[in-house]
């Protein structure tokens, strides 16, 4: 008879087994993994750039800032009424153009501040990146670890190394101590017997004796004066060898702080452009809704320009034709050629001034006391 080979398995019969292998796997990891989870976060984060290339495509982020941020109400014939076009937008194309009216009106307008936040939020991330990349200051990470590291390893070692050599030294202290007393107590006895017996009997073979005893405890003596210098060599072999082995592990240790340093410098590298992109596109996109609310015609500068104060700028400015009973005057810089309208109170606006810098001539208008204001001719005028 000849031997007839096995059958092979169907596909399905393999499909089947290879499903059964894939539930076992899985209820086998359960207990350890939670792997819906994982794939879970593993495709948010593969999807993540397509959802927010999406989002731009699917949001109106100026009709959204619309809704969530309310107009503010200005009364019939202030800057806002003014200054707008039948669009409803200010007719100016750069920051430069903005006019003392319109800066007035900005400066309460809500959607400025969010344009000044996207400039502040990028300065403050480049200055994040300008402090990590500063001179010699990439090094300081290493110092801790490698130090710490190194004091450790150190001390280990050394207790290591002082642990053998007492091991060793009580081992040859033990092995001389036993074979001295020993040869010393046969050398005594053999020496004291003879005596007994009498010089005048056998003491050829006490003499014999004696004298053996005494090539044995040289023998033993200089075996052991041998095994002495052998723990000392080996002592100090031994020191050799662990000296190397500390030597080649502050090595390894330095080496593993500083690629430690390396990828943590690199990480928060990584971590700083990502932040500084985002705080980039996120100035960018408030500066277009800026300038698309307010008419301006490039976004080039704004929010820096904003965050710099331009609007609070009133040096030299005319302000005599601005209805000014209703705007918020605090933070407002002018000097001695700011022109006022007749009902604001130049000693009372300069009680509450200050002037920044000392000795500049711009004097920059101070929060009021509660219950203060502006008077003239005893009727009492708001600074906002």
């Amino acid at each position: 008879m000849t031997d007839t080979p096995a059958p092979m398995p169907g596909e399905e019969a393999v499909a089947q087994w290879l499903a059964a292998q894939q539930d076992d796997l899985t209820d086998g990891l359960a207990p350890f993994l939670d792997v819906e989870a994982g794939l879970h976060e593993v495709e948010v984060y593969a999807c993540h750039n397509d959802l927010v290339h999406g989002l731009g495509q699917v949001l109106d982020v100026e009709a959204g800032l619309a809704a969530i941020l309310p107009s503010p109400a200005f009364p019939p014939g202030s800057a806002t009424t003014n200054d707008c076009d039948a669009a409803g937008h200010m007719p100016i194309r750069t920051v430069d153009d903005i006019t003392p009216r319109m800066r007035l009106t900005l400066r309460s307008h809500p959607v400025t501040m969010l344009s000044i936040f996207g400039g502040f939020l990028t300065r403050v991330v480049e200055l994040t990146r300008a402090l990590d990349h500063a001179p010699n200051l990439g090094h300081a990470y290493d110092r801790p670890i490698n130090n710490v590291l190194a004091l450790d390893l150190h001390s280990a070692l050394t207790r290591v190394r002082n642990r053998a050599r007492a091991l060793d030294l009580d081992l040859a202290q033990d092995l001389d101590r036993v074979l001295r007393s020993g040869f010393e107590e046969d050398l005594y006895m053999a020496l004291t017997s003879d005596r007994e017996r009498g010089r005048e009997r056998d003491l050829g073979v006490a003499s014999a004796r004696a004298r053996k005893l005494a090539r044995d405890l040289a023998l033993v003596l200089r075996d052991a004066l041998t095994r002495e210098r052998g723990y000392v060599y080996r002592d100090s072999v031994r020191d050799h060898a662990l000296d190397r082995v500390l030597d080649c592990a502050r090595t390894r240790d330095r080496d593993l702080a500083t690629d430690l340093a390396v990828a943590l410098h690199d990480a928060l590298d990584h971590d700083l452009d990502r932040a500084r992109d985002c705080a980039l596109a996120l100035s960018h996109c408030l500066d277009r809704t800026v300038s698309s609310s307010l008419g301006l015609e490039g976004t080039e500068g704004l929010s820096g320009a904003l965050l710099e104060g331009v609007l609070d700028d009133f040096t030299g400015a005319d302000l005599r034709g601005l209805g000014l009973t209703d705007l918020h005057l605090v933070g407002m810089r002018w000097s001695s050629g700011t022109r006022w309208p007749q009902h604001i109170d130049r000693e009372w606006l300069s009680r509450r001034s200050r002037e920044t810098p000392p000795g500049s001539g711009i004097f920059t208008v101070l929060r009021p006391r509660p219950g203060s204001g502006g008077v003239r001719g005893g009727s009492p005028v708001p600074v906002w």
